[in-house]
C-alpha cells in the first residue's frame, strides 16, 4: 500500500467516536422503531468514493470484527474495503450467505435470495442490508403498515422501482425471518424491517 492509498484509507473516519457513533446508532434505531420515517444525519465523514458518508457513518457504527461484512463489487475498488478494514476491523466475505451486513448501490440491486434471513430456532441471525441512496432517480410512493407506525406510514426512495419493493414485499411476508433494510440518503437514514408490510399498485 502506498503512501497516498494508506492516507486515504486512515483518514475520514469519526473524529470522536463514542460520541458521533451514538448518534448514528440512534438514528439507525429511530429509523427501524418508525419504519418509512427520515431520520436527519449529518456527519463529517470523508470516506474514498464511490461510498457516501452517510452510509459509511452505518457501517461504522454497525460493522465491526464480529459481524462479516458483504460488499457489492463495485464497493471493492479504491480504497474502501481498506477504508472500512481499519475504522471497522471488519472481515470481509466473498460469500452473501456468510454475511451479517451487505453493502450494496440502489442503483445495482443484488439477489436477495443470496443472503441469510435466519432460522425458526434463531430468526436473529439474519442479514442487514445498507443500500446507499445517491438521492437521484424516480421514487415509487408505498405504503408500510406494522409495528411501529400506527396506521400507515407513505415511504419512497429514489431509485427503488416496483420490482424492488416486491422482492421486499415477498421477504417481509416471511416475519420472524427475512431480511432487514437501512437506507443511506444524502440527508440521513430510514429502514424497512422485516416486521413492516408493504404495499404497492400491482401495476407498476
Amino acid at each position: 500500500m502506498d503512501d497516498l492509498t494508506n492516507k486515504a484509507s486512515l483518514d475520514g473516519g469519526f473524529d470522536d467516536i463514542p460520541t458521533e457513533s451514538a448518534g448514528v446508532f440512534r438514528a439507525v434505531l429511530d429509523a427501524m422503531s418508525h419504519p418509512g420515517t427520515m431520520q436527519n444525519q449529518s456527519t463529517n465523514l470523508h470516506p474514498p468514493a464511490p461510498l457516501s458518508p452517510t452510509c459509511a457513518a452505518v457501517i461504522l457504527t454497525l460493522v465491526d470484527n464480529d459481524t462479516p461484512l458483504w460488499l457489492a463489487p463495485e464497493l471493492m475498488g479504491g480504497n474502501v474495503v481498506q477504508y472500512l478494514k481499519f475504522h471497522t476491523g471488519a472481515a470481509l466475505v466473498e460469500n452473501a450467505s456468510d454475511a451479517a451486513f451487505a453493502v450494496f448501490l440502489a442503483s445495482d440491486i443484488p439477489d436477495l435470495n443470496q443472503f441469510q434471513t435466519g432460522t425458526a430456532e434463531y430468526p436473529d441471525r439474519s442479514a442487514t442490508m445498507i443500500i446507499q441512496i445517491d438521492g437521484h432517480g424516480d421514487a415509487l410512493p408505498i405504503n408500510l403498515t406494522g409495528p411501529g407506525i400506527e396506521y400507515k406510514q407513505e415511504f419512497s426512495v429514489p431509485g427503488l422501482d416496483g420490482k424492488f419493493w416486491r422482492k421486499v414485499r415477498s421477504n417481509n411476508s416471511k416475519f420472524p425471518l427475512g431480511l432487514d433494510f437501512v437506507f443511506c440518503l444524502p440527508e440521513g437514514i430510514a429502514a424497512c424491517p422485516r416486521s413492516s408490510a408493504v404495499m404497492l399498485e400491482e401495476t407498476v
